[in-house]
């Protein structure tokens, strides 16, 4: 038995059947291989030639890198990973060839011309292994644009207890895209259980239950790229309640006598320090008796 004029090692089955052994080397390369068969003579000859089909398997790619890139970034190198990748693989944008360089069976890069990414655009990525067999991988998609930027507002100051707006409404999108806000509670003081208020508007709203410090985050996304995370803080404090006076217990004193009275007793719930005013409510009629500090 020949395979495109290289006589194979042979089994002969029966009249009607041969068996042969095609080298690994001889599939390595895909293409169209002529497979007849030799009787030696005298007599004998070669058989009619019958096409035998070797095909390039079909590419797939699992990841991308970069996903992302600034519009008028320039120049740049994209890595295509998966599998089934041949030296003559091409990484194509938008269905137009790119230059690509052949790393291994699971990786190609390829050079994206600036001209590529100079407007802001989604493009697929696809990989194409040449006929026979082979064909276009399933594409990635590679977004070319401006992230959009989140502003989470200023630092803010609240209550225990009391609601607080926060303001996200300076985000923007460089290529004017509608944009859509995503708050969370990045950090929160120890036993706190606070959520936000609509997370997903521009304004949401705070309502802390623990004094201490929250980090609030916020993402913004235009709708193919989200921004970087930007972070407000919020110092919730107790509300200040006022002290309580206690004049202390009732006395009973001799005429002349002095009396001392004790308000040591009073405090402040927030350890606030507290001053001290006594004033006399009332008294016995005739009676000029002051206090003294």
């Amino acid at each position: 038995m020949s395979f495109s004029g290289q006589i194979l090692a042979t089994t002969f089955v029966n009249s009607g059947q041969l068996a042969g052994i095609i080298p690994a080397a001889r599939m390595s390369q895909a293409g169209l291989f002529g497979v007849n068969v030799i009787n030696p003579g005298p007599g004998g000859g070669p058989s009619n030639i019958i096409t035998f089909t070797v095909n390039n398997p079909a590419p797939s790619i699992s990841t991308i890198s970069p996903t992302i890139v600034s519009t008028g970034t320039g120049t740049f190198t994209l890595t295509v990973n998966g599998t089934n990748f041949l030296q003559s693989s091409t990484v194509t944008f938008n269905g137009q060839p790119l230059a690509t360089t052949f790393v291994s069976s699971t990786q190609l890069t390829a050079i994206v011309p600036a001209s590529d990414a100079a407007t802001s655009q989604t493009v697929q990525i696809s990989v194409l292994n040449a006929a026979p067999g082979g064909g276009n991988s399933v594409p990635l998609n590679l977004v070319v644009g401006h992230p959009p930027v989140a502003d989470a507002g200023i630092a803010r100051s609240a209550l225990v207890g009391k609601p607080i707006s926060l303001d996200g409404r300076k985000s923007s999108d460089p290529d004017e895209k509608l944009i859509t806000f995503n708050w969370s509670i990045a950090s929160a003081p120890q036993g706190s259980t606070s959520q936000l208020t609509n997370p997903t508007s521009a304004t949401p709203s705070l309502t802390p239950d623990v004094a201490g410090t929250y980090q609030i985050q916020l993402v913004v996304s235009d709708g193919l790229v989200n921004s970087a995370p930007d972070t407000v803080t919020v110092t919730a404090s107790s509300p200040n309640a006022p002290p309580n006076a206690d004049a202390g217990s009732n006395q009973t004193a001799v005429v002349g006598q002095e009396v001392m009275l004790d308000g040591r007793k009073s405090f402040d719930p927030d350890n606030g320090r507290i001053t001290y005013q006594w004033s006399i409510v009332s008294a016995p009629a005739g009676s000029t008796a002051s206090l003294a500090n």
